[in-house]
This record gives C-alpha cells, sequence and structure tokens, in this order.
C-alpha cells in the first residue's frame, strides 16, 4: 500500500519511510514533527531491519529522548503496509499499550492528510478521542492490536510479529518472551514471525535472562541438559 520507493526490503527504504512519512506529536514542546534524518535513526532501522529479515529476536534497551518507540511504530506499520500480516503490541496496561495504537493512528492520520496522493487507506478500531485504540486495520487487510500484560499472554498463532513495550518491568518476563515466541513460529515451510523487547534498563533477574541470551528452548520449556 505505499509507493514504490517505500516497498523495498532493505533498510534504506525503511529509513526513508520513518523520515518523510511518520510523523511524531511531541506534546512536551507542543511540536508536530517527522522522524529526524539523523545517523543514529538510520543505525536503528539497519539493526531492526536485519534482524526482522532474519527472525532473529531484538532487544532495545532505549532512552526516552531518541523517539525509539516511535521509531518502532513506524517500522512495524511499514512492514505491515508491504504484505499482508498481523501485528501485536504488547505493554504493562491496557493504557499504556492503546497510546501505541494510538501512535500509529496519529501518524497515519498525519500522512494521509499531508500527502493525500498516496491514498492511503486504513480504519481505527476503539476510541482515539481518549487514546484507546483497539485494533487498526490498513488497507491491504495486515491488522496491528494491543494487549497488556494484566490480559495475560498473547494468544494465538501465525503473528507476523509481537512487540514487548517495557518487557523489563513486567511480573514475569520471561512468561511474556515465551510465548511471544510460540505465536510467532511458523510452519515447516515458512520463516514464521519475529519478537522484538524494546526496555529500559532494569536488574529484573527475569528479565536478565532473556537479556543475556538464554536459549530459546528454555523459554519454550522443552529444555533439557543433554541438548547443546
Amino acid at each position: 500500500m505505499w509507493p514504490d520507493e517505500y516497498m523495498g526490503d532493505d533498510p534504506e527504504s525503511a529509513f526513508r519511510f520513518v523520515t518523510e512519512c511518520w510523523w511524531t506529536d511531541n506534546e512536551a514542546d507542543r511540536k508536530i514533527e517527522l522522524i529526524p534524518k539523523r545517523e543514529f535513526v538510520y543505525d536503528f532501522c539497519v539493526e531492526w531491519v536485519n534482524a526482522y529479515r532474519l527472525r532473529q529476536p531484538m532487544i532495545c534497551e532505549k532512552s526516552r529522548r531518541i523517539t525509539i518507540s516511535w521509531i518502532c511504530r513506524g517500522l512495524e506499520t511499514w512492514v505491515m503496509g508491504k504484505q499482508r500480516g498481523s501485528w501485536i503490541i504488547i505493554d504493562q496496561t491496557h493504557k499504556n499499550a492503546a497510546e501505541h495504537l494510538w501512535r500509529i493512528d496519529f501518524s497515519l492520520n498525519q500522512l494521509k492528510n499531508r500527502k493525500p496522493e498516496y491514498n492511503i487507506e486504513f480504519e481505527t478500531r476503539g476510541s482515539v478521542l481518549i487514546k484507546e485504540p483497539t485494533n487498526i486495520i490498513l488497507g491491504n487487510g495486515s491488522m496491528i492490536t494491543q494487549g497488556h500484560q494484566d490480559a495475560g499472554s498473547a494468544q494465538g498463532k501465525g503473528k507476523t510479529g509481537v512487540t514487548l513495550e517495557e518487557v523489563s518491568k513486567y511480573a514475569n518476563p520471561s512468561e511474556f518472551w515465551g510465548q511471544a515466541l510460540i505465536v510467532t513460529q511458523g510452519s515447516g515451510e515458512g520463516s514464521g514471525g519475529w519478537v522484538c523487547g524494546i526496555a529500559n534498563a532494569s536488574p529484573n533477574a527475569d528479565w536478565l535472562k532473556i537479556k543475556h541470551n538464554m536459549r530459546a528452548r528454555a523459554f519454550l520449556g522443552i529444555d533439557d541438559k543433554d541438548w547443546i
């Protein structure tokens, strides 16, 4: 559903999309502005896109001032606009998770209004007014949904991607990480989906297991001492 210059699978296409099509709402400074064309943004797009293409789970410990969550919402939407799929964004609470979808709705509306020649079509379900949308359906049929730790682990299978926002603050980070690995498992013939964790630094011991690359089999409950 994007113009041809954004339809590549490479980091350059992703970088063009987020810096030319993805507006952020800086409420503190009362500014609406595009993701900046900065070196760190390009570097992050390279890491994100390469990890996604390889289906290698990614962990990002972020700083609030470099708008990583806004960039990730742009990259997730970029992927979903290129191919039909399903992405779920999880946070600690319903309100926090819903705000991530509100950001997507905000940016898509900015894109639709500022570049009408792109013919962007999408539908937002839930309440945008109070920043509590539940689903965003793109014109190509892709769906981006939200969930939260209080509602339990992500359900279903066949997800294109799962993003765990603020995962280091969850009561049981590894439970959600393991469930995310399960719901993104592909068939024997497919590449499956992808998991991305975004967090602030934390001494949470359960989080540190994930951060220090504990084997995926352990999170899936099939680990044993004889397996190497």
